[in-house]
C-alpha cells in the first residue's frame, strides 16, 4: 500500500494541479472504501466461530450494510479508475464482500478477474486462498482441493506461512464435511509439523484429539490432548482440552487421573469465575 501510494505521488508531482485534484478525489474514494471494508470485516471476524466450523459465516446487520456500501464504492473505483494502482485492492474487497454475502458466483468472478489482471501481483496468493474457499462453497470440491494444493506449494516457496496454514485449514474443513476423519487426521498432523504459530497449533491439536475420538483411537487422543499444553492455548482452548482429556482418560480406564483432573478443573473454573 505504501509503495503504491508513493509511486503515484512521484508520478503526478510534475503533472499539475488538475491531476492532483483528481488523484485526491480518487484516493479519498479508495480510502473510504477500504475503511468501510475493514470495519465490516472486523465485525464479522469478532463473531465467535470455531476455526474448523463448516457452518455459514454470520454477518451482523450493521456489517452487511457496510458491505453494500463497499460494493457500491469499489465498483465505482473500477468503473471510473480502471487503470489505477488500486484496482487489485478494489477487486479483492469486492470479492470478499460478495463472499461474506454468500454470493459466491460473483465473488469467484472478482477473484478470478484480479488474478487474470495481474498474475504477478502482491495480492495473487491471498486471492487464490479465497478462490479455494469460494470453490468449496460452490461444492466444486476437486477444483478447490487443486487450488489449495497449488497455493500451498507457491506460498511455501514465497515464505507465506499464514497462507499455507489457512490452506491446510480449508482442506481439513472439507474432510470434516464429508466425515473423512482419517484424511483430517493426516492433514492436521502435517500442519502441526510445519506451523510455527503456537496458538493455532494448540487449536489444531485439540481438533486432532477430537478426530481421534471419532475414529475410536482414544490413546492417541489422550497423547495429542496432552500435547496442546506444550503450545500456547487460549484459556478457552485450554479449558475445552482439559474437559476432553478427562473424558478420554476415563474411556481408557485411567479413572484416578480422570477424577483428579476433573477435581482440579472444577477448582480452576470456580477460581476463574470469582
Amino acid at each position: 500500500m505504501k509503495k503504491i501510494f508513493l509511486s503515484i505521488i512521484f508520478a503526478i508531482i510534475f503533472a499539475g494541479c488538475g491531476i492532483w485534484g483528481n488523484f485526491t478525489t480518487y484516493f479519498n474514494l479508495y480510502y473510504n472504501t477500504s475503511d468501510l471494508f475493514e470495519q465490516a470485516e472486523t465485525a464479522i471476524k469478532e463473531q465467535k466461530v470455531d476455526l474448523f466450523s463448516t457452518q455459514e459465516i454470520v454477518v451482523p446487520g450493521s456489517a452487511n450494510q457496510q458491505l453494500i456500501k463497499v460494493i457500491e464504492k469499489a465498483s465505482k473505483i473500477l468503473q471510473f479508475h480502471d487503470e489505477t494502482a488500486f484496482v487489485d485492492e478494489a477487486l479483492l474487497m469486492l470479492g470478499k464482500s460478495f463472499f461474506y454475502q454468500r454470493n459466491y458466483q460473483k465473488a469467484l468472478r472478482k477473484f478470478n478477474e484480479l488474478i487474470a489482471s495481474d498474475q504477478e501481483g502482491d495480492l495473487v496468493l491471498e486471492t487464490q486462498l479465497w478462490v479455494g474457499k469460494t470453490e468449496m462453497k460452490l461444492k466444486e470440491f476437486e477444483k478447490a482441493l487443486q487450488t489449495l494444493t497449488n497455493l500451498k506449494t507457491f506460498a511455501t516457496e514465497e515464505g507465506e506461512d499464514e497462507l499455507v496454514n489457512q490452506s491446510f485449514i480449508e482442506e481439513i474443513k472439507y474432510y470434516i464435511t464429508i466425515e473423512d476423519y482419517q484424511n483430517a487426521i493426516s492433514l492436521s498432523n502435517r500442519l502441526l509439523e510445519i506451523s510455527d504459530d503456537n496458538e493455532l497449533n494448540a487449536i489444531v491439536a485439540f481438533q486432532l484429539g477430537k478426530f481421534y475420538i471419532k475414529t475410536e483411537q482414544q490413546n492417541e487422543a489422550v497423547a495429542v490432548f496432552e500435547k496442546v499444553f506444550s503450545y500456547s492455548p487460549t484459556y478457552e482452548t485450554e479449558l475445552n482440552t482439559l474437559i476432553e482429556l478427562g473424558k478420554a482418560l476415563r474411556s481408557i480406564g485411567k479413572l484416578d487421573r480422570a477424577i483428579s483432573l476433573f477435581n482440579d478443573l472444577r477448582s480452576e473454573v470456580r477460581y476463574k469465575e470469582a
